[in-house]
């Protein structure tokens, strides 16, 4: 089981989740949560759709918002292999670890070493280096955001 009870790691699953890093005090608070709801399940809904029409899952993913002159922006990159999850369509095997296109590899690379995740992190080895490259960029790829050739 996973910290949250009654989740299993590596299912599909429906969650919605809010987390605030900072609330402005001048901010309506339960205006903002309802607009960030709002705009991150469109985001998302859009994400799964344009990732399954790619043999991709979009397991999970962040946004970042932020304020500018009391109107809500997106803040940082949106549905990328670093914000995201993403397994492969006809792989995927619910209940244990999925082949993935994200950090997923170098997260499972620190945990074979037993790091302990305290600075400095250990250096990546190349090949761990490269095959998180290759991941990334076939997420890339899948979803028409690179050409083969790797070019925009």
């Amino acid at each position: 089981m996973s910290a949250v009870e009654g989740v299993c790691i590596n299912h599909l699953m429906q969650c919605r989740r809010v987390a605030y890093c900072r609330n402005p005090k001048e901010t309506n608070l339960p205006l903002l949560a309802q607009t960030l709801e709002r705009l991150s399940l469109s985001l998302f809904r859009f994400g799964v759709e344009r990732a399954l029409e790619r043999g991709l899952i979009l397991a999970d993913t962040k946004f970042e918002f932020g304020l500018l002159d009391s109107e809500v922006i997106l803040i940082d990159e949106v549905l990328t292999p670093d914000s995201s999850r993403f397994w492969d369509l006809e792989q995927y095997q619910p209940g244990g670890p999925q082949p993935s296109f994200d950090k997923q590899y170098v997260r499972d690379y620190l945990e074979r070493i037993g790091w302990n995740k305290q600075p400095p992190a250990p250096p990546l080895p190349e090949e761990v280096v490269a095959g998180t490259s290759a991941r990334y960029l076939e997420a890339l790829r899948r979803l028409n955001v690179l050409s083969a050739a790797g070019r925009q």
